[in-house]
């Protein structure tokens, strides 16, 4: 009993915080931390600030945050009013329904073993419509747990230091991660100091400004003394803000939640996407033709002019002679005339012409291949009255097909000419 007295009274001894210049320092807020607090925040009535918040909202609506921050001549690295700590920028969230839902995802925890012990989960929390060139800022700060040593002669004020670094881009958070600093920290030879940092998402998942939070837990050794139970929180949201805050059960333990370094905010540089590759030139189609000329009044092919007609249709693109012979596609024949008949004589003898030119593109065709036919004679001719002219005496034959832009096409118009 005599021993837990002596305990006791230590303890009473025992100041519950490191004094600075003999006082107790005031309760400090990390920058941007107020919005954390559910207590203690001035009442928000209408006016010149509210109606401010809106004005901004609306202009980041419309022409994005970097728009806005540029109007207000903020920089990524700012400091506080009062010359403080520097803070990190804050990007007021837009709520956009087309970001969709915000997707947590945490790695495995990173170990920092040894008397100063650590463990942490690297975090990503980002919406699933994030677009892929959004602007992103690594913060990068140094966060301090303050420890009270309670033995006689050696104890006293210490510090445990840990790197805090996120990305954040206003409404998606990633790669937040929190690592022990041994080399920064009080140097432990048989106290230990362990602490355990448990990955969570804070805000709802649907919620457009992400906030995730390090639930921690863990103990303090001083040998000799008894052990300290600690716990608290880490939060960090996806505006640039955080909270560090730590409290135990006998007091040795705690954090007011300052930067207790500097905060470093750089822009990430974010990856090109690479431009969608150019969808091909659509198909073409691509006219194929050929001509067979008669003799004066004479539905005759000659020689040479079926063996013209032949070597056009042969020609042709493999697939355009498939799709002819299957019956999927159509050849054109006009049969045409000069003008030294009279009218329905010259349709007579142009559609005797156009038969003729059939019948040899259906020997090599097969009786599937179909043809549309027409029997101008010389209605459409481009001479006067009683004018022989071999370009009139012609049958046209023509047929469509739809190719690649860059496809050679095929035959080309080989076929006779002359009469």
């Amino acid at each position: 009993m005599s021993k837990n007295r002596g305990l006791d009274t230590e303890k009473k001894k025992m100041p519950a915080a490191p004094v600075r210049n003999g006082t107790e320092p005031e309760a400090a807020q990390f920058p941007l931390a107020s919005q954390f607090h559910d207590k203690g925040l001035p009442p928000v009535l209408p006016g010149s600030a509210s109606l401010r918040q809106a004005a901004l909202q609306r202009m980041q609506q419309q022409h994005g945050n970097q728009y806005v921050q540029r109007q207000l001549g903020q920089q990524p690295h700012m400091r506080a009013n009062n010359g403080g700590a520097p803070v990190a920028q804050r990007i007021v969230p837009v709520v956009a329904a087309e970001l969709g839902i915000a997707v947590f995802s945490a790695g495995a925890p990173i170990v920092l073993s040894g008397n100063f012990s650590c463990s942490a989960a690297t975090i990503n929390y980002i919406h699933e419509n994030t677009p892929p060139d959004a602007d992103w800022t690594r913060v990068t700060t140094t966060l301090r747990a303050n420890v009270w040593n309670p033995r006689p002669f050696m104890g006293g004020n210490m510090s445990m230091y840990f790197r805090l670094s996120y990305e954040y881009n206003g409404h998606d958070l990633r790669d937040v991660s929190i690592v022990g600093l041994q080399d920064q920290s009080e140097h432990l030879t048989s106290s230990t100091f362990a602490i355990n940092f448990t990955g969570m998402a804070h805000s709802p998942s649907s919620d457009p400004t992400a906030a995730i939070r390090y639930q921690i837990s863990g103990t303090w050794d001083p040998v000799g003394t008894g052990i300290d139970s600690f716990w608290g929180y880490l939060q960090v949201k996806a505006d640039g803000s955080m909270l560090f805050t730590i409290e135990s059960e006998h007091g040795w333990v705690w954090t007011r939640a300052d930067a207790f370094g500097d905060i470093t905010t750089t822009p990430v540089e974010t990856e090109e996407v690479p431009p969608e590759p150019e969808p091909p030139p659509p198909p073409e189609p691509v006219m194929h033709l050929t001509d067979v000329t008669f003799a004066p009044g004479s539905d005759v092919i000659e020689a040479g002019a079926e063996q013209a007609l032949v070597s056009w249709y042969l020609g042709l693109p493999q697939s355009a002679r498939r799709q002819i012979e299957d019956g999927t596609l159509q050849i054109t024949i006009e049969g045409h005339a000069s003008t030294t008949q009279p009218g329905p004589a010259n349709r007579l003898l142009s559609r005797q012409r156009a038969q003729r030119v059939v019948e040899i593109l259906q020997d090599i065709a097969g009786s599937d291949a179909r043809f549309r036919v027409y029997s101008r004679g010389e209605y459409v001719a481009g001479t006067p009255d009683d004018v022989e002219d071999e370009n009139e005496r012609v049958v046209l034959v023509s047929v469509e097909t739809i190719e690649e832009a860059d496809a050679s096409g095929g035959g080309s118009s080989d076929g006779a000419t002359g009469g």
